[in-house]
């Protein structure tokens, strides 16, 4: 969803946050780190869902709350015994430089284990009710031995999803970089649509808009799939668009340059689209998500594999209505496929486990929830690689706070922590490359301003 308003679950955080981030003790800062991830993760949870936040009721309360809260509130459910989390091999060592105020990730994008890019936004003073924000970028080239940081012009939001094709040519929204990260342009896009979810594969940039006006049942959205040359600076509108007024299209995702999937609500519920001639034609893919209460989330694709959870406790509702009824509680579903969605793998999970995939082959992917996990048998059984008390303790006063994570390889990922304190804050990327086994730290230092 395009740079969009702030919606009214997250306002009355936000305000809270604005308020209270600056100057106060390690505890408070504590809590609110605490609620920026959950906001964050019902943003993200809204973002894979692929509704638009003008398009999602909440059954009882906010809709993430249900899907994290479900099943264990913190620990997600595992199938199988779990091995011991291994530990940061290297002490930590605080900058001297540190930032003011809140500091949250908002995106990281790691293409080769060299280039780096991670998305920051702080907020100072945060008293104030409007509070003051401040965009920054944190680039590194030679896989985090350096780091260069600067304030960028892109707009950054909860909702932000990076795409990067190459160590060069990236894409957030409808914004591109061909430098790396360090510098973003708008892209041209006819009729200044406002574009959502990105996705990059074989040098293309796939592309969908989010614009709906009114309230259902009488809602009305115009719904766009653009393609364009990663390398490039503008969007096409791909010459067969599958939706009409009636729908409300999610999360895009390319496998190739002429292949991308996208999740679909309509009058018939929950649909799974694919295009394998790069948007002349589309054909609707069966969906692993059982009809009635299950709604599909994070969906992904790996060489010559599709993944997708369908989880329970979801109420969408299209600009026609109700698309799926929200159940609460029960367990989610684990969908993979091996040929483009003509037949599905299923498996029961937790819905404590339903997060961020991020899969490398048919059997192996990570998963992001509150820690990272890993799979090399399809989800039958998943091991805990990283989480937050794998960081050695930075100082006493001083908060750990985890938001994303990035993989550009099966053994290789990153994930980026804010370390805070009254002091301010800096940020420290943890790195794997033997898929998890070990981890190596390296610090951005943030200006003292």
């Amino acid at each position: 969803m395009p740079e969009r308003e702030t919606s009214s679950f997250e306002g009355d955080l936000t305000i809270r946050m604005r308020r209270e981030a600056a100057g106060v003790s390690p505890e408070r800062i504590a809590t609110l780190a605490r609620l920026a991830i959950d906001r964050r993760r019902r943003i993200r949870a809204l973002r894979t869902s692929a509704v638009a936040a003008c398009l999602v009721l909440v059954t009882g309360g906010l809709l993430a709350t249900a899907a994290v809260r479900a099943g264990s509130p913190r620990r997600p459910h595992r199938p199988a015994a779990t091995t011991t989390v291994p530990t940061t091999t290297t002490q930590l060592r605080a900058p001297v430089s540190r930032m003011p105020g809140l500091v949250q990730i908002m995106g990281v994008a790691f293409p080769t284990s060299n280039h780096g890019v991670v998305l920051l936004q702080q907020c100072w003073p945060c008293q104030a009710k409007t509070g003051s924000y401040t965009n920054w970028v944190a680039v590194t080239s030679d896989g985090g031995a350096s780091w260069q940081v600067k304030q960028t012009n892109l707009p950054i939001s909860g909702s932000n999803q990076v795409s990067f094709a190459n160590s060069s040519d990236g894409w957030a929204a409808g914004w591109y970089t061909h430098d790396g990260g360090l510098t973003w342009h708008q892209a041209q896009v006819p009729g200044g649509a406002l574009i959502g979810s990105v996705s990059t594969a074989d040098g293309t940039v796939w592309a969908e808009s989010d614009s709906c006006r009114g309230q259902p049942p009488a809602a009305s959205c115009n719904s766009l799939i653009f393609t364009g040359s990663a390398s490039g600076s503008s969007l096409t509108p791909v010459a067969d668009q599958p939706f009409g007024s009636t729908y409300a299209p999610g999360t895009i995702v390319a496998e190739s340059g002429s292949t991308a999937y996208v999740d679909a609500y309509g009058p018939k519920g929950t649909e799974l689209l694919v295009t394998v001639d790069g948007g002349r034609s589309w054909r609707t893919v069966t969906s692993p998500c059982p009809a009635g209460d299950y709604a599909p989330r994070s969906l992904a694709v790996a060489p010559n594999a599709l993944w997708q959870f369908c989880q329970r406790g979801i109420t969408i509702t299209t600009p026609t209505g109700t698309a799926v009824k929200g159940v609460p509680g029960g367990k989610a579903i684990l969908a993979r496929s091996g040929n483009g969605g003509r037949q599905w793998t299923s498996a029961a999970i937790g819905t404590a486990l339903v997060g961020n995939l991020e899969p490398w082959s048919f059997t192996t992917s990570w998963l992001w929830t509150d820690r990272l996990e890993r799979t090399t048998d399809g989800g039958s059984s998943w091991t805990t690689v990283w989480s937050a008390s794998s960081v050695p303790s930075p100082g006493k006063g001083q908060t750990v706070t985890p938001e994303d994570f990035s993989s550009e390889s099966a053994s290789a990922a990153e994930i980026p922590v804010v370390i805070s304190s009254k002091k301010g804050s800096y940020v420290v990327v943890e790195r794997t490359a033997d898929a998890g086994a070990s981890w190596q730290p390296t610090t951005i230092s943030l200006p003292d301003t």
